[in-house]
């Protein structure tokens, strides 16, 4: 006796996923299907028919193809405990809103310790468009940050990550991944107009007098495990010279770096520009 049964499929060619790396996998006519959604009954159509009641909705399928479906829902056991003990950005509505939950992490660890965690979505954010090593360096101070997507294939890191696994612009990409690198600079391209950050992995002071202008001419990007100094010109000073890339970078070597080569921690904003001194790369 079949269970009372709420809907009825016939008349189909319905794979039951037995025998499915046979040559024959199991096929049958019939499926009867309970209130609850349990599947109570597969078989032929004469055989189905005894499920039949009057509330019972019958479906003819003509023949057509039904299979199981794919309803996959998961999780990593350890990756998701470490994720909730780490930042735990799932459902972050904004870039602002995960840079803030980084920030607020970043205050509770000892100097220089790695931030990780994950589960962020570009996709659901207004901007829908994937954050990058500045976005994090802005926020970071000195902790080297991975910070993994929800679907754990996608992962961006700040500066300090990169310096700390010295990936620099002659690293090439790992087996089946890639690393998202920054457009070098055109020698052709003029500096009189609004260009996108340039490649500097350096972290800026807090002083707006740091941050190089539109038309400034700074030294011309280093190697991401060198250090520029902050006195060397033309990091704070308008320049005259119109040879300059599309970041405000210039097409010369920059000034010999100085004895001091620690810039203090980025302000906590969006937007900055910081200087031309390090790597191109913006997510591993």
């Amino acid at each position: 006796m079949c269970p009372p049964t709420a809907f009825l499929y016939y008349n189909g060619n319905i794979l039951t996923g037995k025998d499915l790396l046979t040559d024959h996998p199991e096929r049958i006519q019939a499926i009867a299907v309970e209130f609850s959604g349990a599947i109570t009954y597969e078989g032929t159509n004469e055989q189905a028919s005894y499920c039949n009641i009057k509330e019972t909705q019958k479906i003819d399928l003509h023949g057509a193809f039904v299979m199981p479906g794919f309803n996959d829902a998961h999780t990593h056991i350890a990756y998701g405990g470490q994720q909730r003990l780490s930042v735990d950005l799932d459902n972050i509505p904004s870039l602002a809103a995960m840079q803030e939950k980084i920030h607020t992490y970043a205050a509770t660890l000892a100097p220089s310790q790695w931030i990780l965690g994950g589960g962020w979505d570009h996709t659901k954010w207004p901007s829908a468009t994937l954050p990058t090593r500045q976005d994090l360096d802005a926020v970071t101070g000195d902790h080297p940050a991975y910070l993994s997507r929800t679907d754990g294939h996608i992962a961006i890191v700040n500066t300090a990550a990169l310096t700390a696994a010295n990936i620099t612009d002659t690293t090439l990409n790992p087996p089946g991944g890639q690393i998202d690198r920054e457009p070098l600079p055109s020698p052709s391209s003029s500096s009189t107009s609004p260009s996108p950050p340039p490649t500097s992995a350096a972290k800026p002071s807090s002083s707006p007098s740091t941050t190089p202008s539109p038309t400034a001419s700074p030294p011309s990007r280093t190697s991401p495990t060198s250090k520029t100094s902050r006195s060397s010109k033309p990091w704070n000073t308008k320049a005259n010279s119109t040879s300059a890339s599309p970041s405000g970078c210039p097409l010369t070597s920059p000034s010999p770096p100085s004895s001091n080569t620690n810039p203090p921690n980025p302000p906590l904003t969006r937007g900055y520009t910081p200087p031309c001194s390090k790597p191109s790369w913006t997510a591993l």
